[in-house]
């Protein structure tokens, strides 16, 4: 409840003072990384992330005893895999806002940084070239939102399509379709356009607000919740594309998979009916917009699924005993970042904010969110 009574005062004084000052918040400008010098190239197995947008857990079959089953491809392929699919439950992104969430699946560092930090911290496809890698991003978002491709594309990964370069339709806010972004990464793949061993993103748009709603849904879309959760599914679906391309192509059992989200979402649960029914009336987008200046766990409790292939598993040194154990834990996007670098044989440098998830996390370990 506390987010818009406390923190819209708090957002509009800052948002003046960043103004007089010539300052934006969620623009630090042009990106000039710290190079990343190549080394041997190394045979490990491909990484594929997979990255939600507002994704609740407790919506989402798979990850909790949801009474939809909104993401069926997920739940087959977690169920299929027991000794290789870790579900994580305590997953907290950086940020509820997907600008300052991506930072810390980037670059493994909170957003607390300063602005020349931001800048210049080497991506981890960086280290993934470095290393060899094939490198891409795809998104059914635009990424001419917020100057987002002058963040995070110098450099860029070796071949990067957003919900432009796609020629999507932008059905909600800035993005598309799902199921063409997922396509477009399939068609990558089958043509060899993109060749193993790579480090791969596909950023995902349906359950942002408005959501876009699968039309194989079992259940009507007519209220806010029901809408949510036919859009769950259709992340579902491209997820599942994906799974399903590694695994007729057998590329799966190379390929370390992780699937999480930027952020979550709230569906006013905390609101009454009535109050719920004269905000939708008078301002609608307030129900999800001051999520971005807001921590509250409905918002930064995300999905996490990590696969590793029992082949990787030993090839790597992986206890998987460590890895389950780590599913109660308490992690970060951060921690996304730490684990890409240990698969890639990287060292992870002293100022990286997140723990690799193949090494034991500690029981009291804290996660930080920013508005």
């Amino acid at each position: 409840p506390y987010p818009t009574d406390v923190r819209a005062p708090y957002v509009l004084t800052h948002g003046i003072s960043d103004y007089f000052r010539g300052e934006r918040s969620m623009d630090v400008g042009s990106a000039i990384r710290d190079e990343v010098p190549s080394t041997q190239p190394r045979k490990g197995p491909s990484i594929l992330v997979i990255v939600g947008e507002s994704l609740r857990p407790d919506h989402a079959s798979g990850f909790s005893e949801y009474q939809r089953d909104t993401m069926p491809a997920l739940r087959s392929f977690i169920a299929q895999h027991p000794r290789e699919a870790f579900v994580f439950r305590q997953h907290t992104p950086n940020s509820a806002a997907t600008y300052w969430a991506l930072s810390g699946l980037f670059t493994g560092r909170y957003p607390n940084r300063t602005r020349d930090e931001v800048r210049s911290t080497p991506t981890i496809w960086q280290y993934a070239d470095a290393v060899g890698y094939d490198t891409f991003i795809a998104s059914s978002q635009s990424w001419s939102w917020g100057r987002l491709k002058d963040l995070w594309l110098q450099p860029g990964p070796d071949r990067f399509a957003d919900a432009d370069a796609l020629g999507l339709e932008i059905l909600n806010d800035t993005g598309g379709d799902d199921l063409t972004a997922a396509e477009a990464v399939r068609d990558w793949l089958i043509a060899g356009e993109v060749k193993p061993p790579f480090w791969g993103l596909l950023q995902l748009n349906s359950t942002h607000w408005p959501f876009v709603a699968s039309p194989n849904a079992s259940w009507p879309a007519d209220d806010d919740r029901a809408l949510y959760d036919a859009a769950i599914l259709r992340t579902d679906e491209a997820a599942g594309l994906l799974l399903d391309t590694l695994g007729k192509s057998g590329l799966l059992d190379d390929t370390i998979v992780i699937f999480t989200a930027d952020h979550a979402e709230t569906l006013s649960e905390h609101l009454t009916p009535a109050d719920r029914a004269d905000i939708e009336e008078r301002e609608p987008g307030l129900l999800h917009g001051a999520r971005v200046a807001s921590c509250e766990p409905a918002y930064v409790n995300a999905p996490l699924m990590v696969f590793v292939p029992q082949k990787w598993q030993a090839e790597l040194g992986i206890d998987p005993a460590v890895l389950a154990a780590n599913t109660a834990r308490v992690t970060s996007h951060t921690d996304v970042f730490a684990t890409a670098l240990t698969v890639l044989g990287r060292p992870v440098p002293a100022d990286v904010d997140g723990i690799s998830l193949v090494t034991a996390i500690p029981d009291d370990r804290i996660a930080y969110c920013f508005t």
